[in-house]
This record gives C-alpha cells, sequence and structure tokens, in this order.
C-alpha cells in the first residue's frame, strides 16, 4: 500500500497523499487514516488535539467516493479553520482563503 501511494502522490505532483478508508458510515474509525509520508510531527500533533472530530478533511472523504485536493474543501466554522490553519503550520494541505 505504501509503495502504491508514494507512485500515486508522485505522478500526481503533489507533497502529500492520504488513503482514507473506514468499516462503516455511521462514525469514522479511528485508525481508518493510512498516510505513511505526512510529517511524524503532524501526525503526532493530529492525534494529541484530537482533529478526527473536527477534520474538514475526513468529513469530505466519507462524503466522496473520489479523491479530492483541500483546495475544493469548504470549511464550515472556526474549528475547522483552525485546523486548516494549523496544518498549513505543520506544511500540509492546500487551503487559499478563509470560508469559502
Amino acid at each position: 500500500m505504501e509503495d502504491g501511494i508514494a507512485k500515486l502522490r508522485d505522478l500526481i505532483g503533489v507533497d502529500h497523499l492520504v488513503y482514507h478508508s473506514s468499516e462503516t458510515w455511521i462514525e469514522p474509525v479511528r485508525r481508518s487514516v493510512y498516510s505513511p509520508h505526512l510529517p511524524g510531527a503532524w501526525i503526532k500533533r493530529y492525534l494529541q488535539m484530537g482533529y478526527v472530530d473536527v477534520d474538514p478533511v475526513l468529513r469530505e472523504g466519507f462524503l466522496r467516493t473520489l479523491p479530492f485536493d483541500w483546495s475544493e474543501l469548504k470549511v464550515q466554522n472556526e474549528k475547522e479553520m483552525s485546523f486548516m490553519l494549523d496544518a498549513l503550520a505543520h506544511a500540509v494541505g492546500h487551503y487559499a482563503s478563509p470560508y469559502r
């Protein structure tokens, strides 16, 4: 899986690619995120801050079946905006303007 994700990431020319999978549509499974290429400091922060509960990327992932870019996200509230800004501070993600 790791090699496939790395090849796809390089093919489409992005810095990070995350694979989300879940066993249920009712509630996201916390162990469902797989990305061996995200910075370790970000993964640690994500877990410490409980970002699984406010992550708009995760929310959107459960609504779509096809890949998407962070730039397509619609941030819905201040908690999501805070998450996105923290991700950017850790060199993860892409976001152009608040509350698009």
